[in-house]
């Protein structure tokens, strides 16, 4: 085996390595990343048939404008479902919930206002009414379970009363999700008061993943030892007249649910992964009002599953799927019926695992080794033919036999073992001084770059905590310039006009740049070598930054005919600095939590409507004297200690006016602190008429609803939940 051969295989095996090793140890984002591509898959698919057996009863836009705004009344939708049972609908079911009294009947008019009435017979209740209907009919009520916040107490009666029994063995645990209340049904509905027909109902919980896409709903939850069905289970158990169903184990885990004869997969927490039919519509939609007017062939219902619910958009039914972003919530509870009809399933298993790691390692040493024996060219296209192949395997496995595999980690092999390989024969042909010169060339500033030539040893390149100061900016409006130049040439031009001046100053305070992240700088000082007083030499580059884009600005203008904004964030503290990465792909660069936070901190600029934002730790160092303001006491997302961020205005002192505003800010800003909103809220008031600033307006609005909502054990801190 030749060296480069033996090198490859080698760096193979290592990628493979550390690709598993993610894989055991996969982040939510990257669970994501694989919903989506998965997503994507279906959108590959498209549309397919539908069993025909469940259709849905719309209260759409037309349903409205007939009968009424919604909500409507109890007699409405109990003269729509009777309709529908009339025509023959073997069940039917209600994707809402009846938690008050329906205003509008006799009953509840007359017991509000505390009438006497002698000379008529008992009032009409619309509520019991409804209720005679549902437990006269095949109806299953919906209702919702409540897993955020406690409700009200719930006395027992008022619980749900599926008919479904669910078996389990109490020796097997499982991860079935315990809600902490629920929103049920009246009980006047609940319990029907002329009929023996026992009532039937389950929820309705549609619950998405991280990104709000819905692709698995629960079908159980459990409640104090009782396990409870969802609406589409216990209409698919209605559909087949049983009154119980098993749970289903296997190797001593919980893996589904198994009703009559079908065994329906889930994961251990009940959760059931939906094989969507289409986007919005696949299924047949019948308007509630032609219902209610029997406009309806009877042929279009009979033997058929209901669900009577909403596609109008002003009811807020309407969700995000894989292959559509509005979707209405009634068509899920569809499609998991017409799944179970089907028993065309998609299947989570663990058993699945030992195949993934098959093909995520025979993928990468395949790429690997092919990289190592053809030619660039040959190589590439046997990379691009390789990922073709396993995107189609995955495909295949997905539609045809109902397994679901990760599709993500065979990718992220292919893409990193290609990386790698090309970064290998680089290096291999002898390149590697000139890239290491290279690089630190357009991180540093020519002089230190000679220092670092002339004495290596001097500088520790391996992995060490240090204090840094670390600079993040960003181009504001970014897409809006690029829309405008409308071409990427003259983009590229405007970027490089721009990022040059930026880059020398930020050199000539003899700092380091870490990257560019597309418009943005990522920038560091007191690293590779160390830098007495690295604060005061990152405010000054971010001062003269801002100071030397406004004369650039008039070049860019009439060059290009836009100007450039920017927000600037700085931070200090202790990060991992050192060369790090793979391999054969490393690079000089700084990690940590002071580098995440000062990425926020430029984030916060537009936010606070400021171009240059520090945090505490940053000001603690400065020796020279600035213009500078507090902002604010916040916590930034990914971080649970507050941080005290300052404004830096410009150098030296402020002239009298600034002096007056910044005290009168500061005085105004003690006060908010103190919850004492009524009197911050009359100086930011003064100061935003005298001094039109984003960051007087934004006190005054927190002012206002602190005075409308009176904060508890307030502490001055605000939280921020977005990046």
């Amino acid at each position: 085996m030749n060296r480069r051969l033996l090198t490859q295989t080698l760096a193979s095996l290592l990628t493979a390595i550390a690709v598993i090793l993610l894989y055991y140890n996969v982040p939510q984002s990257l669970q994501d990343l694989d919903n989506r591509l998965r997503d994507f898959m279906f959108e590959h698919r498209g549309a397919i048939p539908t069993t025909g057996k469940v259709i849905i009863a719309d209260i759409d836009e037309k349903s409205l404008k007939e009968l009424g705004q919604w909500p409507w009344g109890r007699k409405t939708i109990a003269q729509v479902i009777q309709n529908l049972h009339d025509a023959g609908a073997k069940v039917i079911g209600l994707d809402m919930v009846f938690a008050e009294p329906d205003k509008r009947s006799d009953a509840y008019i007359i017991q509000e206002r505390q009438w006497s009435v002698t000379n008529i017979d008992e009032p009409e209740d619309y509520d019991v009414i409804l209720g005679n209907v549902v437990g006269a009919t095949h109806t299953v009520l919906g209702y919702t379970w409540n897993f955020a916040e406690t409700t009200p107490h719930v006395t027992s009666d008022n619980y749900p009363f599926p008919k479904t029994t669910i078996n389990y063995n109490s020796q097997i645990p499982d991860r079935i999700m315990e809600p902490l209340g629920l929103t049920p049904n009246l009980s006047k509905i609940q319990v029907a008061r002329d009929t023996d027909e026992s009532p039937s109902e389950g929820f309705f919980n549609n619950m998405s993943d991280s990104d709000g896409i819905i692709r698995r709903v629960p079908l159980l939850v459990k409640k104090e030892g009782y396990y409870y069905p969802s609406l589409a289970l216990e209409m698919f158990a209605r559909y087949h007249d049983v009154e119980s169903a098993d749970l289903l184990y296997f190797d001593g885990e919980f893996v589904g649910v198994k009703v009559a004869s079908t065994e329906i997969p889930t994961d251990n927490a009940a959760r059931f992964l939906v094989n969507f039919r289409g986007k919005a519509k696949t299924f047949e939609y019948l308007s509630a009002s032609d219902i209610y007017n029997n406009r309806i062939d009877r042929a279009k219902i009979e033997g058929k599953l209901v669900l009577l619910g909403t596609s109008a958009i002003g009811l807020l039914d309407i969700r995000a799927m894989p292959m559509d972003t509005e979707y209405p919530g009634v068509e899920v509870h569809a499609n998991i019926i017409d799944n179970m009809l089907a028993g065309d399933f998609l299947v989570i298993t663990s058993s699945t695992q030992g195949q993934e790691l098959l093909s995520i390692f025979a993928v990468i040493m395949l790429v690997g080794i092919i990289m190592a024996l053809l030619p660039p060219a040959w190589a590439m296209a046997s990379v691009f033919v390789i990922s073709y192949a396993m995107f189609e395997y995955l495909y295949y496995f997905l539609f045809s036999q109902g397994t679901v595999l990760n599709i993500l980690f065979p990718f992220v092999g292919i893409f990193l073992i290609t990386v790698v390989s090309l970064l290998l024969s680089y290096i291999m042909e002898g390149k590697t001084k000139e890239l290491i010169k290279a690089k630190f060339a357009q991180k540093v500033s020519p002089d230190v770059v000679e220092e670092l030539l002339k004495d290596p040893d001097s500088v520790n390149f391996a992995a060490m905590d240090k204090e840094v100061t670390i600079f993040f900016s960003d181009v504001r409006s970014f897409t809006t310039i690029s829309e405008k130049l409308g071409s990427a040439e003259r983009l590229i031009q405007l970027m490089n006009d721009y990022m040059t001046p930026m880059v020398e100053i930020i050199m000539q305070e003899r700092g380091t740049i870490d990257k560019f992240i597309g418009d943005a700088i990522m920038a560091y000082w007191n690293a590779p070598r160390d830098l007495k007083g690295h604060q005061d030499h990152a405010v000054r580059a971010s001062l003269r930054q801002l100071k030397a884009l406004d004369g650039l600005n008039k070049e860019l203008v009439a060059k290009y005919g836009v100007d450039i904004h920017i927000g600037i964030g700085l931070n200090t503290g202790i990060a991992v600095v050192g060369e790090m990465g793979s391999r054969g792909r490393s690079d000089y660069t700084i990690i940590g939590d002071p580098v995440n936070l000062g990425s926020r901190l430029e984030g916060l600029c537009k936010p606070y409507g400021v171009t240059l934002i520090i945090s505490e730790f940053t000001k603690a160092g400065l020796v020279d004297e600035y213009v500078i303001r507090e902002l604010d006491l916040v916590r930034v997302k990914g971080k649970e200690l507050p941080v005290a961020i300052y404004e830096v205005l410009d150098f030296g002192k402020p002239d009298e006016r600034m002096a007056s505003l910044l005290q009168r800010y500061d005085d105004g800003l003690h006060l908010y602190k103190e919850a004492r909103f009524a009197e911050a809220l009359e100086i930011f008031t003064a100061l935003e008429a005298e001094d039109h600033r984003k960051i007087h307006a934004l006190y005054i609005e927190r002012c206002q609803h602190f005075i409308e909502n009176p904060p508890v054990d307030f502490d001055g801190v605000f939280t921020f939940t977005t990046k």
